[in-house]
Parts: C-alpha cells; structure tokens; sequence
C-alpha cells in the first residue's frame, strides 16, 4: 500500500472539507485504482476511502495517478466506520431503486460510493447508501467502467453545486 494510506482516525483529524468523499467498494484493478485517485485530484476530493473488499497492491496504481496522491488522503475503513461517518452516502449503481443521477439533487456534502468491476457495490454497503443512482445510457450497451461512471458523477456533483 502506498504511504498515503492513513487510519481512520487521523482521517477525520485533518483538512477541512472540500469536494465530495470517494468511497471505492471492492474497486480490484490498478488501473481502476489509479484513475479514481486521479479523478480525486481532478475534482478537489481531498479523501479517498477502500473499503475492506478493495486492493491497492500494486506499482501501477502509483504510475496511473501520478502526482494526484500528494494531495489526496487515503484510508481503509470497514462498512461500520463508513455508515458512522458519513450521512449521505451515493452509490452509483444500476438497482431498482435507483434515480436517474441528472434528475438527482447531489447534496454539496456527501460521498460517492463505487463498486467492484464485476459485481458492483456490495448489498451491505448499498444498505448504507441514502441516495441510489444510475447513469441513462441510450445504447444497447448498459454497463460503464467504474472509473468512467465515477468521472460523470463526480462532474455532475460539480454541475450541479458550483455553476
């Protein structure tokens, strides 16, 4: 794991907050990985949080982010620690109770959840989450890359709460 990654402790002890909490649940891929510390820098995300089914194992995650991780906190936490600290919980799933994310109002204050590659966010984390969203996609294609659905809700945050 990369030095970055803190206890929760310290986690809620320092910066003050500034863009929304990106919560990767079971996220495996470096490249997927990477590219959410990335978009973390991108967007003002000051943490990042990898809940227990997540890996950050590797040289390439490092390489994917590049110089996002100097300015991003990341922290491992179980799905107790998350639901205790965080009130407003988004995940971005395609579920049966799920809102369009354009139709959503995304509170200023809140973390985006994000699950695994292949089986989503898991069904005790989604419990958790107080707003369910999807992504309309028009083609015949209904399924994003966790980094790319990441980018359009974080963008969308940004749409919505600071133009």
């Amino acid at each position: 794991m990369p030095e970055q990654v803190i206890k929760a402790n310290r986690f809620f002890n320092t910066q003050v907050f500034e863009g929304p909490v990106i919560i990767a649940d079971g996220v495996q891929t470096p490249d997927n990985l990477g590219a959410i510390f990335r978009l973390a820098g991108n967007i003002g995300c000051p943490k990042v949080v990898l809940t227990e089914r997540s890996s950050l194992s590797s040289i390439k995650v490092e390489k994917i982010a590049r110089n996002s991780l100097q300015y991003i906190q990341i922290v491992q936490m179980t799905y107790q620690e998350i639901q205790a600290h965080f009130p407003v919980l988004l995940a971005v799933e395609t579920s049966s109770d799920a809102q369009n994310i354009y139709q959503t109002k995304l509170p200023k204050e809140l973390a985006i959840v994000v699950g695994n590659e292949r089986f989503g966010i898991a069904p005790e984390m989604i419990e958790f989450c107080t707003i369910q969203t999807y992504i309309p996609m028009p083609g015949n294609v209904k399924s994003l890359n966790v980094s790319h659905a990441l980018s359009i809700a974080l963008f969308e945050w940004y749409r919505q709460n600071f133009e």
